[in-house]
């Protein structure tokens, strides 16, 4: 009788053991299922630092005083935002480039929701794309670019490059869980290409050198002088007034001074043809390539 009652109460100790344990169980598969949903995935889940980059993507033709001014423009913009502590930015060949330190955490809503925020407001910008991207401080792999993921095209073929990989792109922008989509192919810049007619020229007292050095005075920088003093010295350098080197047609505007001391018009020896030119080829390895 005592070894039954003993049995017994073995058997309601172990159950009860058993129900608790079950019920932890269950509480910890909960658990693990709710973190599942709510944890960020990835490689690297995103960060919030507190650190926002970005790069204006402009036309490929446009001035330097142009970017000066969309640059300003962005900076007003983006001081504005109750998140943001301070930025500062500088333009350069590429675009112009952003630097964002936004206040602490408490102060603000995520970084995902700031930078939604602000793409929203620079949108009425005019002339320019902002791409932003919030700063980790774990980066694998890839290069400097525009947005935290990329894909990168190459080929031995370059033409063949550079038709598919604004099509690859195009494609891109048109998935709705992709935003900022942008590449670094750069072969919409403008050139003016001058063609001078030999014979003319020759007629006119003119010479292949005359032509040459009259552009280099202009448009380049060709050294004139020295000017010393007691602790420095200063090259001078000689180019044509900029408020008249903005256009292809300040051109027109120049005369060539021929063997005879006659000023002959630059427009009368030579034809400008404006085409298209790559600004800059990428390369991944020894192959041309285009990063999106």
């Amino acid at each position: 009788d005592s070894m039954h009652r003993f049995y017994e109460r073995t058997v309601q100790i172990a159950l009860r053991h058993w129900g608790v344990m079950l019920t932890v169980t269950l509480g910890m598969i909960a658990l693990t299922v709710d973190l599942y949903i709510v944890v960020p995935k990835g490689f690297f889940p995103d960060q919030d630092v507190g650190r926002l980059g970005g790069v204006a993507k402009t036309d490929q033709n446009v001035s330097f005083q142009t970017m000066a001014k969309l640059q300003k423009e962005y900076s007003d913009v983006i001081a504005k935002d109750p998140a943001v502590e301070n930025e500062m930015a500088f333009a350069g060949t590429s675009g112009v480039r952003f630097f964002v330190s936004l206040k602490p955490l408490s102060q603000r809503e995520g970084v995902q929701a700031v930078m939604a925020r602000l793409r929203r407001k620079l949108a009425s910008v005019p002339g320019a794309t902002l791409f932003l991207a919030a700063q980790q401080d774990l980066r694998i792999g890839g290069r400097s670019s525009r947005a935290n993921y990329q894909y990168t095209l190459q080929g031995d073929d370059y033409d063949e490059l550079m038709t598919w990989a604004p099509r690859v792109t195009a494609k891109l922008q048109t998935l709705p869980g992709l935003a900022d989509v942008n590449s670094d192919q750069a072969d919409k810049g403008l050139q003016a290409q001058l063609t001078y007619d030999r014979a003319t020229a020759s007629r006119l007292g003119l010479s292949p050198r005359d032509i040459d050095n009259t552009l280099y005075d202009a448009f380049g920088q060709r050294q004139v002088s020295t000017t010393y003093t007691e602790l420095n010295q200063y090259h001078v350098v000689m180019e044509l007034d900029p408020k008249f080197a903005q256009s292809p047609d300040a051109l027109r505007s120049l005369y060539i001074r021929n063997s005879s001391g006659i000023e002959v018009p630059l427009a009368a020896v030579v034809k400008r043809t404006e085409t298209s030119t790559s600004l800059g080829v990428n390369h991944s390895g020894q192959y041309p390539s285009v990063t999106i």
